[in-house]
């Protein structure tokens, strides 16, 4: 059966036919089937003190486990078919818990926190873009759009007084828009609109508001 603590985390795999939780007890993630309830497979974390999220691409080959070692925070990326460990990326000192997003290809993953954007090669683990002019602040969450042509942030500084929404295209790297939405308490979760290809929705403790990036006008507030 599923030996897991009342107090683990769990994270669906994309097929939602298996779940990953962290065991903390022997410090190691596990892929656990649902249907014939075992485990799939099961794999060491170079840690004992906690993972944070496993995050999974959206045709379910890879998944990056995000981990805290103490002092810093860690990332190591897996073949979800037998949990063999592709690279991992050690001592990151982030300064605000990182948002991870894979791009729908899955051939490439993006992780930002605070001023800080790095995008990965999924299979290599090559970085191949950051944001060297530290053109950003305060990033809280980011997001590929549908089709992987945009790459979205959302930051927020000096406690509300400035806020930005980000969109950056995915084959130049450019950032495209800079918008200053009103400001939300901690958006963890953007959505963007697959039918319109114009809006998204940003979502935060206390509110979800919808955004048309295009025309730049925020399209409603939901308390």
């Amino acid at each position: 059966g599923l030996d897991a603590t009342s107090s683990a985390e769990f994270f669906m795999h994309p097929a939602k036919t298996s779940i990953a939780y962290y065991d903390e007890g022997a410090a190691k993630i596990v892929l656990y089937d649902l249907n014939n309830k075992s485990e799939i497979w099961s794999t060491k974390v170079l840690t004992s003190e906690a993972v944070f999220s496993v995050v999974f691409s959206p045709d379910g080959e890879y998944a990056i486990i995000e981990y805290f070692d103490g002092e810093n925070t860690g990332f190591v990326t897996l073949y979800c078919n037998n949990g063999a460990i592709i690279w991992q990326l050690e001592k990151v000192n982030l300064g605000h818990p990182p948002s991870i997003s894979f791009h729908p290809d899955g051939l490439e993953v993006a992780i930002c926190s605070s001023d800080i954007i790095r995008i990965f090669d999924t299979q290599s683990g090559t970085e191949i873009w950051g944001n060297p002019d530290n053109s950003v602040v305060g990033l809280t969450s980011i997001t590929y759009n549908s089709d992987g042509s945009i790459l979205g942030g959302y930051g927020v500084l000096s406690a509300g007084l400035d806020t930005h929404l980000y969109l950056w295209d995915t084959k130049t790297r450019d950032m495209i828009h800079d918008y200053t939405p009103e400001y939300i308490t901690y958006v963890d979760r953007m959505i963007f609109n697959s039918v319109d290809r114009s809006s998204l929705l940003l979502i935060g403790r206390d509110a979800v508001r919808g955004i048309d990036y295009l025309q730049r006008y925020e399209l409603r507030w939901l308390n």
